[in-house]
């Protein structure tokens, strides 16, 4: 009777392997789900920025009806200065125009923003035609606020 309980006392190398293959497989899948949230979260950071800089723009232009006075500095005297940089810590780039205006996030933006910010600025009817993703992940659109 004593030799079945001191058998029983230990845990079997199949076991441990076993344990060690689920941790695994929870570490390798919680890495996967950080990255994808951190990428849709700087996407969705990058949007809202868009939008607020779209948002000045128009603000500016109501007085002139053009958007020739639109640019970096005078951006950056409405809007918080955490708006003139990328959530990844590029620059922004604005350029105003007579009918629109002209706005890029400069490169390096990380792998797959690009593929979560595009459709979203596609899908507005003011950037339909200017949105594109360029030179190694730089995301730039032209702002229409009347398209034909």
């Amino acid at each position: 009777m004593k030799k079945s309980i001191k058998m029983m006392l230990g845990v079997t190398l199949l076991e441990i392997m076993l344990v060690l293959a689920i941790a695994a497989m929870i570490i390798v899948l919680s890495m996967r789900y950080y990255a994808s949230a951190t990428i849709t979260s700087q996407a969705n950071a990058l949007i809202g920025t868009f939008q607020a800089i779209s948002a000045a723009a128009g603000n500016m232009s109501l007085g002139s009806g053009t958007y020739n006075a639109v640019s970096n500095s005078t951006i950056d005297q409405v809007l918080p200065s955490t708006q003139s940089q990328s959530p990844w810590g590029g620059s922004i780039s604005i350029t105003g125009g007579a009918t629109s205006f002209s706005v890029t996030a400069l490169a390096p933006s990380p792998a797959g923003v690009c593929a979560l910010v595009l459709p979203k600025l596609q899908a507005d009817i003011h950037t339909s035609t200017g949105a594109a993703c360029s030179d190694k992940s730089a995301i730039s659109f032209t702002y229409t606020p009347n398209p034909s």
